[in-house]
């Protein structure tokens, strides 16, 4: 027969662990949240630092396409007498050395291997992964 102060023991034991389990369900929850947060702010960053990267690249898409009416009708347009230079053009755009080797490496796939890739590379799936590995290794500590 289980005596009432082992029977409190056991239920201690369960609500501890209750406790242990929805305290470590909040945790990685708020830790998600968090990190989506950052990653909410360093995508407004992003937008805001190419937006105005954008506007001024229309803004040459627009007077590169005049230019080119305009020799097509036959009149005399200066500039670019010598072949453009891709590499030049990105550095005065703000590229550095690693954005274009990872442009150059995006483009040599093909478009369903850059589908591929960005859908087994989705941040947030990537953030949750790496939360649970941090979880479960402080669970092993708190263990030991």
């Amino acid at each position: 027969m289980v005596t009432a102060e082992e029977q409190g023991a056991v239920q201690e034991e369960n609500f501890k662990d209750d406790a242990r389990f929805w305290e470590t369900m909040r945790d990685m929850g708020a830790a998600s949240v968090e990190e989506h947060k950052a990653l909410i702010a360093r995508a407004e960053t992003k937008i805001a630092e190419e937006t105005p990267r954008v506007a001024d690249a229309d803004e040459k898409v627009e007077a590169a396409k005049s230019r080119l009416e305009k020799l097509k009708r036959g009149e005399s347009v200066s500039g670019l007498d010598k072949k453009f230079d891709v590499v030049a053009a990105m550095k005065a755009a703000g590229w550095t050395p690693s954005m274009m080797r990872h442009a150059r490496l995006l483009a040599s796939l093909t478009e369903a291997e850059l589908k591929q890739a960005i859908s087994r590379a989705h941040v947030s799936g990537a953030v949750d992964r790496a939360v649970n590995r941090e979880v479960r290794r402080i669970i092993r500590a708190r263990r030991e």
